[in-house]
């Protein structure tokens, strides 16, 4: 009997230590990732479509074209190898293609300091070169890596593949033009159908420039990122899925009443609307603000401008702009 009750207190004492020992075994509470079913038709067509690749991955005869950036003031990070001594000036606009990644140990001023040479070849084989002091390593871990002043090639090509022909709906209410390199922006009908007409390069965090036929006047552009090689996640560039729907967004609300989808076509939002209809009027909120108490749910939805929609359990309460 003396050993049964011993044997129940080294048990006891052990569960009790081990569950003292796991009130320090923490974890951050991270919210699950999105499942392919919660992704958008657009969105899944370029999950799909377009891989990613940072800088650490990319390979041998990958294309660019040389461009000048808009969207880092004029930056550009190429400079020709130190054998050469052409003119950069003179290949804006020409393709270049990858030749070779090296990662070495330097030894001056730091010894066993790493950098990293990515070299590209010209048209006519000279060589021009991307030098950093990231190791190749860091490279591959890091989605902000990227070199100003080229245009990744890959998504261009097949884009042009899948996308040119298809009719999309156009999200924004302004576009853009281009006339004597001056690009001006030009009111469109948002929401209306609009066929893609041509697609070419647009700037470095944002390659793909897709034109789209406009029956009512001039033809307009966008420029988009697919899959965002070569394409910083802190720049202000935008995604493929920002301006455009593939599908009638209309065809989401078959009851919606002609008075509600001119208010939605106008970029205008209603007293008891649902958020996914007030999304598909004003879009993606900058930021989403909630408060949670006994009388339920408090949204505050921000947008540029000073502008907010204030949501009780799901219901459109108020209107800020």
């Amino acid at each position: 009997m003396k050993k049964i009750i011993l044997l129940f207190a080294v048990v006891t004492a052990t569960m009790c230590s081990v569950s003292a020992q796991n009130d320090y075994i923490v974890k951050t509470n991270v919210k699950p990732t999105v499942t392919e079913s919660e992704l958008s038709q657009e969105e899944k067509f370029i999950k799909d479509n377009f891989q990613f690749l940072n800088i650490g991955e990319w390979q041998s005869g990958m294309r660019f074209m040389i461009i000048r950036s808009t969207k880092d003031y004029g930056r550009f990070d190429l400079k020709p190898c130190d054998f050469e001594t052409i003119d950069i000036n003179n290949y804006f606009n020409q393709i270049i293609t990858l030749d070779t990644i090296i990662s070495y140990s330097k030894e001056e001023p730091f010894k066993g300091a790493v950098r990293t040479r990515i070299i590209f070849k010209t048209s006519d084989n000279h060589c021009l070169e991307y030098n950093t002091k990231v190791s190749l390593e860091g490279l591959c871990k890091s989605k902000l890596a990227k070199i100003s002043g080229i245009a990744y090639l890959g998504d261009v090509d097949k884009a042009r593949k899948l996308l040119i022909g298809k009719t999309v709906y156009s999200k924004e209410r302004l576009a853009f033009i281009d006339t004597n390199d001056i690009i001006t922006s030009i009111p469109i009908k948002r929401l209306s159908p609009y066929k893609i007409k041509n697609i070419g390069v647009g700037t470095d965090s944002e390659p793909v420039k897709i034109i789209l036929e406009n029956p009512e006047g001039n033809d307009f552009f966008y420029t988009v990122f697919l899959s965002g090689t070569n394409t910083s996640k802190i720049s202000m560039a935008r995604p493929f899925s920002y301006y455009f729907y593939f599908s009638n967004p209309k065809d989401q609300y078959p009851n919606m009443s002609q008075v509600n989808w001119n208010l939605v076509t106008k970029g205008k939002v209603k007293i008891g609307w649902d958020k996914k209809l007030c999304k598909l009027s004003w879009g993606e909120p900058e930021k989403i603000n909630t408060t949670k108490g006994s009388f339920g749910t408090h949204e505050q939805w921000v947008y540029p401008d000073e502008s907010y929609l204030y949501f009780e359990n799901g219901k459109l309460t108020a209107i800020q702009n």
